[in-house]
């Protein structure tokens, strides 16, 4: 009978060592975080963004859309001296007036950042420079030197091949980009100026149907 006892309390001993490794088991798995889902959850808890503040996205975005105003500008100047076709002189003389007043509005929002930009004519004028501006659409340094020396019929065909390259581009970019935009002004600003610019390729497709371009 003692030997029979010895081994039931052996046995209670043994019951009782796996009964609390099973509880500190089942209680270290009940505190562990979820496997899955804490990332989703995490960012459904962050504040959305605030509009009436500005990013790093909002600044690139800006200085970009500098170059893109600055080089409609540029393209029209060149085709706007020693008179021409009338039609081919009132686009560029719209394009000179709109985007000049756009590219400073861009700039106003960069400076009201304190953050600084680089105009167009800063950039080194070599085609195939890393440092001069290959945003989708824009006119090369060659095309800009090549179109100065062009007589002045061919001048006006090469403008007008160069203005919708380059706004087709600009708003093919602003499109891209909108989505990733957080400063509300810029964001509003931003449908002003692309409808600048579809305004503009309308009136440039049909002046190409209208001169045969």
């Amino acid at each position: 009978m003692k030997k029979i006892s010895i081994g039931i309390v052996g046995i209670g001993v043994v019951a009782i060592v796996a009964g609390g490794t099973f509880v500190a088991l089942n209680s270290n798995k009940a505190s562990s975080p979820p496997s899955s889902g804490s990332s989703e959850n995490k960012a459904a808890s962050e504040p959305p963004p605030d509009p009436k503040k500005h990013s790093y996205m909002d600044i690139d975005f800006a200085r970009k859309m500098i170059i893109y105003n600055q080089q409609a500008t540029e393209l029209a100047n060149l085709v706007q001296h020693g008179g021409g076709d009338v039609a081919v002189l009132v686009l560029a003389e719209e394009v000179t007036t709109t985007h000049g007043q756009t590219a400073e509005r861009y700039a106003k929002f960069v400076t009201g950042w304190g953050e600084t930009y680089t105009n167009l004519s800063d950039f080194p004028q070599t085609d195939g420079h890393d440092a001069y501006p290959t945003s989708p659409g824009l006119a090369t340094a060659y095309e800009l030197a090549n179109m100065t020396d062009m007589p002045k019929a061919e001048k006006e065909k090469e403008f007008v091949r160069l203005i919708l390259k380059h706004h087709q581009g600009a708003v093919e970019y602003a499109k891209t980009m909108g989505d990733t935009l957080q400063y509300g002004e810029l964001k509003d600003y931003l449908k002003t100026d692309t409808d600048h610019y579809n305004k503009e390729i309308k009136s440039i497709n049909e002046l190409q149907k209208t001169k045969g371009y």
